[in-house]
């Protein structure tokens, strides 16, 4: 028994080591940023593509009202992706079109479903100015602060190996339920800074897919999303093998909707898990070398596959007397405080949280890993054992 308890304190270690270390490394960002040149000398033409089928009428014009209000210096080609929409999406959509805008708006709408996000972006790729020379991913349920695609391209420009770049994404509907609090803590606590640190190396493992800008001379030699399950992260590990770099821009906002059903966000966090292990393949597949240079972003995931054992690690140490572990424990809270303190440090001042909004951090990320076992092992074993990925059509 004790052997076994020391294998499940494995997540746990290793917890308190990579918090520890972005701690360190987050004062170390916190000390470049003022050093960082954003200003461009010049903006270049930007595409923004928005895939959609079935979507919601009133959040996907809450989206283009928001690119409408953009600031960009630069000129912005917008593309809208029907990806063969039964709701009668269009009768919303055009009188939207028809009116003056801003922006140059162009809706392709697709016969039939082509079976996945990726695939709907491929299509739309052929449509893309060869002028254009970077594009914005933005999901129909995502609406972004007048700021995003600025700072996007900003941080895109500052390294020409650099690939691809997200945003901050914030859930539109996280306040709403014990549910969306899971998700809203999660995406504004532990991830948000671990792709800070991530972002010193240029080696962000995961492009938020709601919401990111991709380098399109690397798009169209690398090709484009369609090959894969969750695009986002495959395209990513891609790019990576092929030697580009990968960004975040903390200060680059998008607002998101949510899943609002436990079903629902199985099904996601399914999916997701069958990403990663799709990514990393993909990786591997471009070059074995740069693969195993990726596999710690791959297998510190891999521990989530771990029964989760945090309730129970308590009672397990008092009887095998293995006290080490609270102090242990208590040391994460105090690195994840911290961490959390020194990251908020990164993100404009209206998005900055006190200490209440730390401490329920802490709770709601520890039972959402708790929540997340189940659908991250069976979006593992989806992919070892091959199952068909229809049930994943958006």
């Amino acid at each position: 028994m004790k052997t076994l308890f020391f294998v499940l304190s494995v997540p746990l270690v290793v917890g308190v080591v990579v918090m520890l270390v972005l701690n360190v490394w987050l004062i170390i960002q916190n000390l470049r940023k003022s050093a960082v040149k954003k200003t461009l000398a010049r903006y270049p033409k930007v595409g923004i593509m928005i895939p959609h089928f079935n979507e919601d009428p009133a959040h996907l014009i809450e989206s283009l009202e928001a690119i409408e209000a953009q600031d960009y210096p630069g000129q912005l080609a917008v593309m809208l992706l029907d990806d063969g929409s039964t709701n009668g999406i269009q009768a919303h959509l055009e009188p939207w079109l028809r009116k003056p805008r801003r922006q140059a708006y162009q809706s392709l709408v697709f016969a039939q479903n082509n079976g996945s996000k990726g695939k709907a972006l491929d299509a739309g790729l052929p449509h893309v100015a060869a002028d254009v020379e970077a594009v914005v991913v933005v999901d129909s349920d995502t609406f972004l602060e007048p700021e995003t695609v600025t700072r996007l391209l900003e941080r895109l420009w500052q390294d020409e190996k650099c690939a691809a770049v997200c945003g901050f994404i914030v859930p539109a509907n996280g306040r709403e339920n014990f549910l969306g609090k899971l998700q809203y803590f999660e995406h504004i606590g532990v991830y948000p800074a671990i792709k800070c640190v991530q972002d010193l190396f240029g080696r962000v493992a995961v492009m938020a897919g709601a919401c990111v800008v991709h380098r399109m001379s690397v798009v169209r030699e690398i090709g484009g999303w369609g090959s894969w399950i969750v695009e986002d992260i495959a395209w990513t590990w891609t790019a990576l093998a092929h030697g580009y770099s990968t960004g975040y821009a903390p200060d680059a906002i998008a607002h998101t909707y949510c899943p609002t059903t436990v079903q629902g966000l199985i099904r996601q966090r399914r999916r997701w898990a069958r990403g990663r292990i799709e990514a990393f393949r993909a990786a591997c597949q471009v070059s074995r070398f740069k693969g195993f240079l990726l596999s710690p972003l791959f297998f510190l995931w891999a521990l989530s596959l771990m029964p989760p054992t945090l309730c129970l690690m308590p009672v397990l140490a008092i009887v095998l007397k293995q006290f080490w572990v609270f102090p242990l424990m208590l040391l994460s809270s105090v690195l994840y405080i911290g961490m959390f303190q020194l990251y908020q440090r990164c993100l404009p001042r209206s998005l900055r949280k006190g200490l209440g909004d730390i401490l329920r951090a802490n709770f709601y990320n520890t039972a959402f890993e708790l929540f997340l076992w189940k659908p991250n092992l069976m979006g593992a074993f989806d992919e070892f054992f091959g199952k068909r990925k229809l049930w994943l059509t958006r």
